[in-house]
């Protein structure tokens, strides 16, 4: 998976547990050890800089599931810097229970494999415009 990983040309990254977040942390903010802690006080003094594992830690935590917000998220693509973007909000679309039984009901009448229901909830796009295909059905074999 690391691998395939390295391949990727734009890289999304949600909120990750930490184990992920270390593996990913590297790749998308590319830490290099150069970031300033404190700056030279005098002319004969070398400027502190912060050690490599510090700046990876920050950009682990930067990653951290508990400390990203909901719909917010990194995306890099190759040569560019991380980018923190926020996602548009989807509302719910009011799916129950109810709605799921009644379209198993009419899939078992047809006499199909799970893989073919599958396909034709899907070829319908949604369970709504599915619920309202049988009822158009249930009409037309009515009127019949």
């Amino acid at each position: 998976m690391r691998g395939a990983l390295g391949n990727v040309g734009t890289l999304v990254c949600f909120g990750l547990d930490r184990s992920d977040a270390e593996l990913q942390a590297k790749r998308i903010f590319l830490p290099h050890g150069e970031k300033i802690k404190q700056e030279a006080k005098t002319d004969n003094q070398y400027p502190v800089y912060y050690p490599l594992y510090e700046d990876i830690e920050k950009y682990v935590q930067e990653l951290d599931k508990r400390k990203l917000a909901s719909r917010l998220a990194y995306v890099v693509s190759k040569q560019r810097k991380a980018t923190l973007i926020k996602t548009i909000e989807v509302l719910d679309q009011g799916f129950n229970k109810n709605s799921l039984n009644k379209i198993k009901k009419e899939l078992s009448k047809e006499n199909l494999t799970r893989e073919d229901r599958k396909k034709l909830i899907i070829k319908k796009k949604s369970i709504n415009n599915y619920l309202r295909y049988i009822k158009l059905e249930n009409n037309k074999n009515n009127n019949s």
